[in-house]
């Protein structure tokens, strides 16, 4: 399986989630972790579409950050917040395995 996992982070915190959640599911197959900056660049993607990918910044504005709203490839921004909640809930379930 080939994982993505992109994420925007303004104090490292969001990185360090999506460091945390890459090591939880490198175990299922091979993922690569970029920011927003990286993500939007060119020749920085997997090859081909990847089976599973994950959104995860900060809200702003009780929404998705601008960097990751511009990322989402979803229709709308509720649909990256929703992607979002989630990738902020595999990381607390990770920080709680962890414990």
């Amino acid at each position: 399986m080939q994982t993505v996992v992109v994420y925007d982070s303004k104090f490292g915190n969001t990185e360090r989630i999506a460091d945390a959640i890459a090591r939880g599911v490198g175990t299922l197959g091979s993922v690569l972790v970029m920011d927003t900056a990286e993500a939007t660049g060119t020749g920085q993607g997997p090859a081909g579409r990847p089976d599973l990918m994950l959104l995860g910044g900060p809200t702003q504005k009780r929404a998705p950050s601008p960097a990751l709203r511009a990322r989402s490839t979803s229709p709308s921004a509720a649909t990256a917040s929703e992607a979002t909640s989630a990738a902020a809930r595999l990381a607390s379930a990770a920080a709680t395995a962890r414990s």
